[in-house]
């Protein structure tokens, strides 16, 4: 028994090492090519290590022998398909004499049919080889295309190109490259070098020159100023009443459901909010008014005049007035101005948000409704929770005849109706399943009488 076992577990043990040498292990005739071509790989790696300076001679010679060897089998491929053809055309007329002769033909046509074989096999190597020429020419950029049913064997060898001088070429073109790169280098950082200098010596005069504005300087600045902050706050009172009016129009341009959505109440908070907007935009157009009123000039300084340092006093307090109102604009208006385009934005949104949940609550109920009115082919289906609860979602119809009924309501209906028939069905069947319970009730209680008046009879 042990042997057995022993024997067994040889038996499984060989069979896993056959399995996974099976990929391994190939016919005779497949080793030897194989081995063969190993052979020519390596005996070619060998010459081409001793050899390292005849790779392109010994890759022309090569092309030259593959190119005489696709010419002659060429020439051999040609005769014999001439053969062939004569072949068939006497057989054609003497039909007679190919049939008694039929053992002899058929050897030699055998032994063409081999070598034309041969010869095609040979071809179709030769073709591969020039084909793999080809992409190793295109790949270094040395050789050029050659036509080698056009040319001969003497111009093919002489269309090379001379190698060294096209190497020696790239070698002076990249050195003048080089060169020139570092020259252009040398010459951006020169010329970064002045920037900074000349951008220095600007900042070392701009500084200078502050320091030295007088106040007659410093006064006209601030006059510029004012001249063109008052036009940029015209052009964006200009720009707000033209998108409150663009907003006006489009919100009156809305569709007709949006204006029975709507109740009352956001449409007077939206009459006090643009009235309030039209009262701040009075003040800031009061406030400009104020602010194109134009300064008074300054005399000429006297420091013995008392009436001078006088008006130059009052010039200085109303110029700190108008600039606490110029602060006003900035620090409170015109922040409000932007919180007003935001809120009307962002009410614009809202609308049309609530706009588009509608439609698409209203195609969701014309999808039940639709869905409802299967009832009518199956009233088993009232018996499931979305018709049962149709009622508790959507509230009692209380419609009343005069009532108007919005497009919500009006869709409605057929979930209410079915909810009315889910409720009703529901109703028939826990009054039915009562009934039905009382009769087994009864007959439960006849049977019980039954045997009991059975017991007392027998006792």
């Amino acid at each position: 028994m042990d042997h057995d076992t022993e024997a067994d577990g040889d038996d499984a043990l060989l069979a896993r090492v056959s399995r996974a040498f099976a990929p391994y292990l190939l016919p005779p005739n497949d080793l030897n090519n194989v081995r063969q071509s190993l052979r020519g790989y390596i005996a070619a790696q060998i010459n081409a290590t001793q050899n390292p300076g005849q790779g392109l001679e010994g890759l022309r010679a090569e092309y030259v022998k593959a190119v005489r060897a696709h010419r002659a089998a060429k020439s051999r491929y040609d005769s014999s398909i001439a053969r062939d053809r004569e072949r068939v055309t006497t057989s054609a007329s003497n039909t007679a004499e190919s049939i008694a002769r039929a053992d002899p033909s058929s050897a030699v046509l055998l032994g063409q049919h081999i070598e034309l074989s041969r010869l095609q096999e040979q071809h179709a190597r030769l073709v591969t080889l020039q084909d793999e020429l080809n992409a190793l020419a295109r790949t270094n950029r040395r050789f050029t295309t050659l036509d080698i049913r056009s040319k001969t064997t003497s111009e093919a060898v002489s269309a090379y190109p001379d190698t060294e001088r096209e190497v020696a070429r790239l070698n002076d073109a990249l050195t003048r490259s080089v060169k020139g790169l570092e020259r252009a280098v040398v010459d951006a950082h020169q010329h970064a070098t002045r920037e900074r200098s000349l951008l220095q010596d600007v900042k070392t005069q701009r500084r200078s020159d502050y320091d030295g504005v007088t106040p007659q300087q410093k006064l006209h600045a601030l006059l510029v100023t004012r001249r063109e902050l008052t036009a940029w706050l015209e052009e964006s009172l200009e720009k707000c009443q033209g998108s409150s009016y663009e907003a006006r129009g489009q919100q009156e341009q809305t569709h007709d459901i949006r204006n029975e959505t709507a109740s009352g109440e956001p449409g007077q908070l939206l009459d006090e909010q643009y009235e309030q907007y039209l009262e701040a935009r009075r003040r800031v157009l009061a406030v400009v008014s104020s602010l194109k009123s134009p300064l008074p000039e300054l005399p000429q300084e006297s420091p013995d005049s008392s009436a001078v340092q006088m008006t130059r006093r009052s010039a200085e307090i109303r110029w700190a007035e108008e600039i606490k109102s110029v602060n006003l604009i900035e620090t409170i208006l015109l922040p409000a101005l932007q919180q007003q385009s935001a809120s009307r934005a962002l009410l614009t949104f809202a609308t049309e948000r609530q706009a588009d949940e509608l439609q698409s609550t209203m195609n969701m109920l014309d999808r039940l409704s639709d869905e409802s009115q299967i009832l009518l082919a199956f009233p088993l289906l009232a018996r499931s929770g979305r018709f049962e609860h149709a009622a508790s979602a959507f509230g009692k119809k209380h419609a009343v005849e005069d009532e108007p009924k919005d497009e919500v309501l009006r869709r409605l209906e057929p979930w209410l109706f079915a909810a009315e028939a889910a409720e009703t069905a529901a109703s028939g069947t826990i009054e039915a399943h009562v009934k039905r319970g009382k009769e087994s009730m009864e007959r439960f209680a006849q049977s019980h009488a039954e045997l009991h008046l059975l017991r007392e009879w027998n006792g």
